[in-house]
């Protein structure tokens, strides 16, 4: 987070973590001028620290701490994958929520991952061009900074091609990263020699640029989505389709559109929350967590006593229940509406026993259980004006498909 000399002061109150954290007596409050941001590397925080500078709102900023992202934090920060934003419009007081997650292209079905037998083939929905769905951050990044932004979109993605051209300086982090995941991005030579130039594995503090992925942001940065969906490097991308098995296609490209959604909206205590609806399952289980929750006291927990994270995991293992039958893409599924329902989530909480957990055998529909990946990352803004960007976008996988498009300089999700 950085400091940045204005006339007035907004306030972030980062309250979740400590909700969750069951801290309820302690309060966190930091103060900055101008704007406060957040992201997961120096880099892209810095370069949205000079929007602001620079004079752009939160939108601007979010807008320009994507594409950065998309430079330092390949694991994540894409512009082949997609993902939502939660806004807050400062004029209007209006929160509103961008779903530019990836489609399925036309010619996906549900068997294409299966054998003859019926059998998932290992592999084949995680790597490589059959994995691949029709990309959808270049076209949020847009619609945002269409409906909000007020610097040059060329001002603003030129920042990145200017850092992918002249390269950065490998933290540890990064270093490891590219390691831990070597024998997967050499599955494809054209990946292999964006991070191991020459074969090697480059070291903390030595310097990494991607010439290709610097033109590419160029290109975007003067014709805008336009040159990735319709022109030059939608031709790359499927000539690299054609080339490894894949089945996007122009029509693919041509035809992705984003959608603003009503955004989840529910009271916890005294707080108003609001977070990302379906597609995304985020909202509604933090939405169910935390309602099933709130009945129970907590005064006589310690946020690391067992009887507190007894009752969180199991509200969260009910909640995730739900999740796994209930919640999907509400173009295609119709999700219920009784899921935020009093009555509903009384029941539910009737199902925890204060002492003892359940056997994951007894939820229904049945738990779900994952370990934290990282291959999602996220970023907060907020500028003097009021507005606040949320926006969160993911390549599904650690470093997407593996498979980079040609001559392009980027990894397309799986």
């Amino acid at each position: 987070m950085k400091k940045a000399s204005v006339q007035y002061v907004i306030v972030l109150v980062l309250f979740l973590v400590l909700l969750f954290l069951g801290c309820s007596k302690q309060n966190k409050a930091d103060f900055f001028e101008n704007g406060a941001l957040a992201t997961a590397a120096p880099i892209a925080t810095d370069i949205g620290v000079q929007v602001f500078k620079q004079g752009g709102n939160a939108f601007d900023v979010a807008v320009a701490v994507a594409f950065a992202l998309a430079v330092v934090h390949p694991e994540a920060g894409n512009i082949g994958g997609g993902g939502f934003a939660v806004i807050r419009d400062g004029k209007t007081g209006e929160i509103k929520a961008l779903d530019f997650r990836e489609k399925a292209p036309l010619a996906a079905h549900e068997k294409m991952y299966l054998d003859s037998s019926g059998t998932v083939i290992e592999g084949l929905s995680t790597l490589g061009a059959l994995s691949v769905g029709v990309p959808g951050t270049i076209a949020g990044l847009y619609e945002l900074w269409k409906t909000y932004g007020t610097l040059e979109w060329k001002d603003l993605v030129s920042l990145s091609a200017a850092l992918a051209d002249s390269g950065f300086v490998l933290d540890k982090y990064q270093s490891v990263s590219f390691k831990e995941y070597k024998e997967e991005l050499n599955s494809f030579e054209e990946t292999a020699a964006f991070y191991f130039p020459g074969g090697k594995s480059l070291e903390p503090g030595e310097r990494i640029a991607f010439a290709e992925l610097s033109r590419t942001l160029s290109l975007i940065a003067e014709q805008g989505p336009s040159a990735f969906y319709q022109g030059e490097i939608a031709d790359s991308i499927v000539a690299t389709m054609q080339h490894r098995g894949g089945i996007i296609t122009r029509a693919d490209l041509e035809g992705y559109t984003t959608s603003w959604r009503e955004p989840i909206h529910f009271k916890f205590d005294s707080l108003d929350i609001y977070s990302m609806p379906p597609p995304s399952s985020g909202g509604l289980v933090m939405a169910q967590i935390l309602k099933i929750f709130e009945k129970f006291d907590f005064t006589k927990f310690g946020p690391d006593s067992t009887g507190y994270i007894h009752l969180f995991c199991e509200a969260a293992r009910l909640a995730y229940a739900d999740r796994s039958r209930h919640l999907g893409d509400p173009e295609y599924y119709e999700v219920p509406d009784f899921l935020l329902d009093d009555s509903y989530l009384s029941m539910r909480r009737s199902l925890i026993d204060p002492s003892h957990a359940k056997s994951s055998q007894e939820i229904q529909p049945g738990a779900f259980q994952n370990p934290e990946s990282k291959q999602t990352t996220h970023f907060s803004v907020a500028d003097k004006s009021g507005n606040i960007v949320a926006f969160i976008y993911s390549s599904r996988s650690s470093y997407c498909s593996k498979l980079a498009v040609l001559g392009c300089g980027f990894l397309l999700n799986n």
